[in-house]
């Protein structure tokens, strides 16, 4: 299966988007997340963040744009976001 084409702009407004989910994550995971969701749905909102972290890391296009300190901080994030699920 071909991967798709997609232009620069589009390729950024992709990794801002998952930095959209790399802020709550983190927020979430550090307490700083003032919503009044329970638990259980802040676990669900970081779960589904997670997931699609991973779906974008699984893209050529979209990692092979990132800068490494960009790479590192969404791994980063997807393990504390892991360890928030699994300590709640």
């Amino acid at each position: 299966m071909l991967e798709e084409e997609l232009t620069q702009e589009e390729i950024q407004n992709n990794i801002n988007a998952a930095f959209e989910s790399v802020n709550l994550i983190n927020n979430i995971a550090s307490g700083t997340e003032t919503s009044d969701e329970s638990i259980e749905e802040k676990k669900n909102n970081v779960d589904r963040n997670i997931r699609h972290l991973e779906i974008m890391n699984s893209k050529s296009w979209f990692t092979g744009a990132l800068q490494d300190d960009q790479a590192d901080q969404i791994a980063d994030c997807i393990l504390a976001g892991n360890s928030f699920i699994d300590s709640n």
